[in-house]
């Protein structure tokens, strides 16, 4: 085991570990995140820089490919060096730099880096250890692995923009179509998704000296991040709804998400707290009458209390009350801009930020640069991104001189009990998680690392259970298992997506006896993980202090709404919560004068859960290589605000505000952009409901979607004759593409748009995305697994493919979710070593 502490407490969790980075825009967040890790990045570009350069907003508006703003973000913590891929002398070095290299991450083409006969397969023979990411459209194989994409048609196809869009007419007369979020969100979701496979990869090189490939496919990332809808379709047939939120303005024209209720989560205080947050502003109006004591006459009042909650919130500005809510337990938020988090006390009382020099502009900015709050190993801040070809002498210096390391630690010794039903060599064999998370934001981390082998133990009480057990969908009363396993808290399909692969059992820890069994389980996990409120495990006596007291070499990462240093603590978060302050749910909506769209599902709750996961697997490596336990205190929030950086450089470097776009391309030139109806049925009220993102970024394109759509009229205007003049006109171009796209089928425009090059996505249903979707089916996103009460039935796995290591959504046991205490004799007894009568005991006295 390597004993380089010093070095990971100073320069971060993958000090040591060097990455070369050969991406564009699509694959540069993954690098980010490796950087912020520690590791050392060094950006392989072309010698007139990647074509990220390109992309804006610009330092003070100007053009200049050293001024990107986008590339400043994205590029922060890597050093560069400039090669000529397709030169012979150019590709000599890479092979050079690629033989001491531990990770590759790249975002080529398929087929690109075998053409120039340097590809993972030949390398591999020069560096064994090698672990090389490759992050696709599609994947390498596939149907559709030639398409072209953007971030706008993989929201599409990915089923984001059927859920990114307003519940209804705004304005009493105009349709408006789904809307795509700005800033990205498909490449962070993949740059994530690279990040946590490249460190279970480097995992399972320390057991193994073997490296390995590693397929991301951003198509079945996005896929895989979207809530209720797959599962509802899978278990009752039928659609989710399209629900929205509706943002109250306050007085100052910004909105907020006040009086958020979640069924089993319920505010501490309740109706009461409310009301105590309505007299403080003198806003009660009659709600302090005894009457409403009664939950029936608040039931019956529920349009009353609303009107009188929003009378306060139209009369106050957006930062008003909401700490007065959340003081009281009220899940309320402001919907701020990206910008406004940077003064925020709470962040500012944790790594979420971090001030970058740029000596070349003489400045200074703020950066988002941490995805977590950890003591014992800082987030990497800086220094800024690289000029093009700025570390060439000095990385080439590097490779002559660095030999070839693989940083070894002993396979982890798989616990007494664990077992590995799913006939697979999985990456985190023998390592166990006392799961004790709840709902999507920290329940989806544990579900990854079961993927990976881990042996998850998720702890339950029935007296307060994960509400994704009732959530939709459920299991119908009809299906075939029904009558010997009625309705109950077994048959929640969204919990049974979001918890496969894991163990159960049930476990009182508000009794001392269950606190004394809890002691014992630690003592035999690696990984202790949480999802509760910031206080909740210390209340117990299982803080850091406690847990590491148990045993010192614990991996512990909470994982609560804001983290649990700071001003905010005791703040109640789900995932609309976090949109609305963090600046997520303002990236999404048609300009200014309209409200926010936001998301109408919780997109924090998956991003936080990768997060989770994220922390866990770094949280792990560093006891591995150090033998020494860990705090990581994790959030919900940091990772949305680390997704927003560009927005946030923006406000710095040129003194704007974010503002919506809509649909529009407002950093690359491309027209049409957007979402354009198509031949569906009619829904009462609302017209068609089929619609197909397209996009055009030059004029080969743009000539290909005139022919496809029969060069109509509108085509020949001059508004229209040149990229730049699209651009101008766009309100009139989507007019006119829209006129045309109505009576074609969406799959039948997408699939003649695509045959001629130009990048088409059909917003996409869950149904089409189980039923239809034949890139899906191709990469087998679906795993069917079994269910003690209820079968076998398909849920989304991990978008990742391990050459050597295959992720399997079963995990070691190859099964389903858990039933609620599925696992107590399995763990109690087996792995603690209880017998039957002593088992017995404490599920009479309700211990168990």
């Amino acid at each position: 085991m390597s004993t380089d502490r010093a070095d990971l407490e100073r320069e971060g969790f993958l000090a040591g570990v060097r990455v070369l980075e050969l991406t564009d825009h699509q694959g540069e967040f993954a690098g980010k995140v490796l950087a912020t890790l520690g590791a050392d990045v060094v950006k392989v570009e072309p010698p007139g820089g990647s074509s990220s350069r390109r992309i804006g907003p610009f330092y003070r508006d100007v053009p200049d490919p050293e001024r990107s703003l986008f590339f400043w973000h994205y590029n922060a913590g890597k050093r560069g060096i400039a090669l000529d891929l397709d030169d012979a002398a150019g590709l000599a070095e890479f092979r050079r730099l690629a033989a001491t290299a531990d990770v590759i991450v790249e975002s080529a083409s398929p087929g690109r880096f075998a053409a120039l006969g340097a590809d993972y397969e030949q390398l591999r023979e020069e560096n064994a250890g090698l672990i090389w990411a490759s992050i696709t459209p599609f994947g390498p194989s596939g149907p559709w692995r030639d398409y072209k994409a953007c971030d706008l048609v993989h929201l599409a196809l990915g089923g984001q923009m059927n859920y990114t869009r307003y519940p209804t007419k705004i304005d009493g007369s105009q349709d408006t179509p789904p809307i795509a979020p700005q800033m990205w969100q498909a490449y962070h979701l993949a740059g994530d998704h690279a990040a946590i496979g490249v460190i279970a990869a480097l995992h399972h090189r320390m057991s193994t000296g073997e490296g390995q490939r590693i397929d991301v496919p951003i198509h079945q990332v996005c896929a895989v991040t979207t809530e209720m809808d797959v599962p509802t379709w899978i278990y009752n047939k039928v659609p989710f709804p399209t629900f929205g939120f509706r943002y109250t303005p306050g007085r100052d024209g910004r909105y907020i998400l006040a009086g958020l209720q979640v069924p089993g989560m319920g505010a501490a205080g309740g109706f009461e707290a409310l009301v105590d947050v309505l007299k403080k502003h003198g806003a009660e109006a009659d709600l302090a009458d005894a009457k409403y004591a009664d939950p029936a006459v608040q039931a019956s009042h529920a349009d009353h209390i609303q009107e009188v909650t929003r009378n306060l919130v139209m009369g106050t500005n957006m930062e008003d009350v909401w700490h007065d809510a959340q003081l009281r337990g009220q899940m309320w938020a402001p919907v701020r801009k990206p910008e406004e988090n940077l003064d925020d006390a709470n962040w500012n009382a944790r790594s979420t930020f971090g001030t970058i020099e740029h000596e070349d502009v003489a400045a200074a900015y703020r950066y988002p640069t941490g995805r977590w709050d950890c003591d014992a190993v800082a987030s990497r801040v800086g220094p800024r991104a690289p000029h093009v070809g700025e570390h060439d002498e000095a990385i080439r210096s590097d490779a002559q001189t660095r030999a070839r390391r693989t940083l070894t630690a002993q396979p982890f010794e798989c616990a007494p009990g664990y077992e590995n039903r799913s006939g697979r060599r999985l990456p985190l064999e023998g390592v166990r998680v006392l799961d004790l998370t709840w709902l999507l934001a920290s329940a989806g981390g544990p579900k990854i690392f079961s993927s990976l082998g881990a042996e998850c133990v998720r702890v339950e009480w029935r007296d307060r259970l994960d509400m994704l057990r009732s959530f939709p969908a459920v299991v119908p009363d009809d299906h075939p298992n029904a009558g010997e396993f009625p309705r109950n808290v077994n048959r929640g399909g969204y919990f049974n997506d979001t918890n496969a692969g894991r163990r159960g059992i049930s476990l009182n820890m508000n009794e001392e006896r269950g606190r004394e069994i809890f002691k014992k389980l630690v003592e035999v996990s690696d990984v202790v993980v949480e999802g509760f409120t910031a206080t909740r495990m210390e209340r117990w006596g299982f803080g850091w202090e406690g847990l590491r007291a148990i045993k010192p070499d614990i991996v512990y990462v909470q994982q609560s709404g804001m983290g649990r240093k700071g001003p905010y603590h005791n703040y109640r978060s789900v995932g609309p919560i976090a949109q609305a302050i963090t600046g997520i749910t303002e990236l999404s909506g048609l300009p200014e004068s309209w409200p926010p769209c936001g998301w109408l599902y919780s997109y924090l709750d998956f991003v936080g859960a990768y997060n989770c996961a994220l922390a866990m697997l770094t949280g792990l490596y560093y006891r591995r290589r150090t033998g020494k336990g860990i705090y990581i205190d994790s959030s919900q929030l940091e990772p949305g605000i680390y997704y927003t950086g560009t927005a946030i450089l923006d406000a710095q470097a040129n003194g704007r505000p974010y503002q919506r776009t809509g649909n529009r391309s407002p950093h690359v030139a491309a027209a049409p952009h957007g979402a354009y109806p198509c031949d569906g049925p009619e829904i009462a009220g609302e017209g068609r409901d089929r619609w197909i993102a397209i996009a055009c970024m030059d004029e080969v394109e743009w000539k290909a979607l005139v022919e496809v759509l029969g060069a109509p009229v509108w085509a020949c205007d001059p508004r229209f004759a040149t990229l730049p003049e699209r651009v101008r006109h766009g309100d009139a171009l989507d007019e006119a593409v829209a006129s045309s796209t109505g009576s074609w089928d969406a799959w039948e425009l997408m699939e003649a748009l695509q045959a001629r090059g130009v990048p088409a996505g059909v917003c996409q249903t869950a149904e089409e995305r189980v039923e239809r979707d034949p890139q899906l089916a191709h990469l087998g996103w679906l795993t069917e697994l079994p269910h003690l009460e209820i079968g076998s039935f398909p849920v989304k796995g991990l978008p990742l493919r391990f050459s050597e290591t295959p992720a399997f959504q079963g995990g070691p046991i190859d099964r389903a979710s858990p039933c609620y205490g599925e696992d107590n004799a399995y763990v109690y007894g087996e792995l603690l070593g209880l017998s039957d009568d002593e088992i017995r005991v404490l599920e009479r006295d309700a211990i168990l």
